[in-house]
This record gives structure tokens, sequence and C-alpha cells, in this order.
């Protein structure tokens, strides 16, 4: 697992360099959300309501309907987050997927590769 940490870090320094940006940027964890959602071109707001889901299985953790209901809308969320930031490296629907099923894997190559160029309009 140490290993995977390290590797992971070098994706995300790679990937932020990449895109224009600083490398630690993405290692702080809510900044990271708000850099990533810069990153992919998705507005601002959606990126704050990425937090709801959290914030209302936090506020009720015994209620089983908004633990669905919220893992449902997170997960929409994240695709669409997947989606947005394929495009911004000319990548399709089958990318998009991947890049949400296998986020690490998918991550380092898009941070690795030199032949995926980041976009910054799409």
């Amino acid at each position: 697992s140490f290993a995977y940490f390290i590797f992971y870090l070098v994706v995300l320094w790679n990937f932020a360099v990449k895109t224009g940006r600083p490398g630690w940027s993405l290692y702080i964890p809510i900044y990271s959300n708000f850099v990533i959602c810069n990153i992919a071109g998705v507005d601002t707001i959606w990126c704050i309501l990425s937090f709801v889901p959290g914030i209302a299985t936090y506020m009720y953790p015994g209620n089983i309907g908004i633990s669905i209901a919220s893992s449902i809308f997170s997960m929409i969320i994240s695709f669409c987050f997947s989606h947005s930031l394929a495009k911004r490296f000319n990548k399709g629907i089958g990318y998009s997927i991947g890049l949400f099923i296998l986020k690490p894997i998918f991550l380092a190559i898009l941070a690795l590769n030199k032949k995926c160029i980041y976009r910054g309009w799409y």
C-alpha cells in the first residue's frame, strides 16, 4: 500500500503540472476538489454541490433513504466530473467510464502519457 501511495502522489503531481497548476495543489483535501473542477471546466457551484451528499449523510446517519439518495447523487456528480475531465483531454465516453470506475489507472494514463494533451477548452 505504501508503493501505491507513492505512485498516486507522483501521478497527482504530474497531472497538476501537466494542466498548468502547481504540483502541490492536488495534495490539499478540499482545495484539490476545486482545482479538479477548474481543470475539468466545471462550475464552482457543482464543486460545492459535490459536498452535499457527505454533509447530508453526516447530519442524518441512521436514515437509509438519505444514504441511498446521497450515494446516487454522489455517483452522478462523480461521473459528470469524470466525463468533463475526459473531454478536456479529447477522450470519449469510454474513457469517461474508465476514469469513473478505475480513476487511479486512467488518471495515471492522462498524467504520464506524452500523447495525452490537455486542452483548456473543449
